[in-house]
């Protein structure tokens, strides 16, 4: 009886050198029942504390691999967990490539097997993983021997005193990525919960392998893009570079010497109305020499390339303040224009920019400050405004492109940098824009 409750029965059919039993002979089958009982109960929970113990290891192993992002680290983990769940063992993963070649071997550290294992023998073909990869079933040799060897790998094992292997596939989707398995130098050493438990760890490993890969192509893709970005911008910049130089050296000179010419011609004149039109002509020829100044600023102002970031900023914020009659301060603390690469510079420039172009047309503002501040190795550059401020999330979402090209622009560029941008605005609170720009790796790598 255990727990109350009838488990079996302890049958005495026949006493030796005796008719028949005695009623001491039932009380000490009694005695015996009962210290039966006692010793299967012992047995059931010590199983029970062991099937707790396992799942526990079990969620805590997938718990990690569902955090892991890197395909080593993954493996390395679940190799980990194996190992405790089996400390008899040696433990290691094969990953196989689609034309069944070796891809990947991973072992725990200081595993015995991984320090003398050869990695062509563990081809498909030379190992008893056949049934693994093809059929998507695990597998288990009881007793391994070199006389019964079916595949160069069992021979292997054999002549390095394993006695016993069990190997579960690790599935994805409908692809076999590869092998989780476990030997003993013991004979049928493995039960039904350890390749149970090897499996389903298998399984989960199959998934994070599988996310992995993913996110990993991902961020490739990422980076090829960035670096396509790169230099498409780095191109751009070196365009709007040689427009606007030309627009500054052979442009501008040619309107310098319209503008004198015309001044000339209005001296030497005589009639009064037609000294006035050749007035009004030389004032159109002096604002027309203005603006394409003003372009040709916008495009790459002089300053970036030979004064550096913050004589072009403080230019910059100085006329933007004058065109639009909008009263701007400009702040620096720790920052030094030879410590940033040119492309570091441009990006924070048009960063500025963009944010002081917005204001002016949208803003509404009276104020506006920018700052530039270095801190330990981060940039720190910050546009703000009075104005009517917006949405951010709403502008992000809507869909015009051309009503989120500028913010996105920003973002863009910060990214580049390896920094990110954050917009900090509410209607009628104003705007304020944030970059936090790395000074280690700069560009996409």
């Amino acid at each position: 009886v255990i727990n109350g409750q009838p488990f079996g029965r302890l049958y005495m059919t026949e006493k030796i050198g005796a008719p028949a039993f005695t009623q001491q002979d039932e009380q000490l089958a009694l005695l015996l029942a009962a210290q039966a009982a006692a010793a299967i109960e012992r047995a059931m929970l010590s199983e029970q504390a062991h099937q707790t113990e396992r799942l526990q290891l079990l969620n805590e192993i997938v718990g990690l691999l569902n955090r892991l992002a890197d395909e080593q680290q993954v493996m390395g983990s679940a190799l980990s967990g194996v190992q405790k769940a089996l400390p008899f063992t040696e433990v290691a993963i094969v990953l196989y490539r689609s034309d069944e070649e070796l891809s990947v071997l991973c072992f725990p550290e200081g595993n015995r097997l991984g320090q003398s294992l050869k990695r062509p023998c563990l081809k498909v073909a030379r190992t008893p993983f056949k049934i693994c990869v093809h059929d998507g079933k695990s597998v288990y040799l009881k007793a391994i021997s070199v006389d019964k060897a079916q595949t160069p790998f069992e021979r292997w094992l054999a002549r390095r005193g394993f006695r016993s292997l069990v190997g579960a596939p690790i599935p994805s989707g409908n692809e076999i990525l590869g092998v989780l398995f476990a030997l003993s130098p013991h004979p049928d050493a493995f039960s039904k919960d350890d390749m149970t438990f090897l499996k389903t760890v298998a399984e989960h490993v199959g998934v994070a392998l599988t996310n992995a890969r993913l996110l990993q192509e991902l961020r490739e893709k990422e980076r090829v893009r960035g670096l396509l970005l790169n230099k498409v911008v780095t191109a751009q910049e070196e365009e709007r570079r040689r427009i606007s130089h030309e627009l500054h050296d052979q442009t501008g000179q040619l309107l310098t010497a319209l503008l004198i010419q015309l001044q000339l011609l209005e001296r030497d004149l005589s009639g009064t109305s037609v000294r006035e039109r050749v007035t009004m002509l030389r004032q159109l020829a002096d604002e027309i020499a203005s603006q394409l100044h003003h372009i040709a600023w916008e495009l790459r102002p002089p300053a970036l390339d030979e004064l550096g970031l913050v004589a072009a900023l403080e230019r910059t914020v100085e006329e933007w303040a004058a065109r639009f009659s909008i009263s701007c301060e400009f702040h620096v603390n720790g920052v030094q224009d030879e410590e940033l690469p040119s492309e570091f510079a441009i990006g924070i420039f048009r960063i500025v920019q963009e944010a002081l172009t917005n204001i002016a047309k949208h803003a509404q503002a009276t104020q506006a400050k920018v700052f530039l501040q270095r801190q330990d190795e981060e940039l720190t550059v910050v546009v703000e405004d009075n104005g009517v401020g917006f949405k951010p999330s709403a502008v992000l979402r809507h869909p015009d492109e051309n009503k989120r090209l500028g913010l996105l622009g920003m973002m863009e560029r910060a990214t580049m940098l390896s920094g990110t941008v954050t917009i900090d605005a509410k209607p009628n609170k104003g705007t304020r824009v944030i970059a936090r720009l790395p000074l280690t790796g700069h560009l996409y790598r």
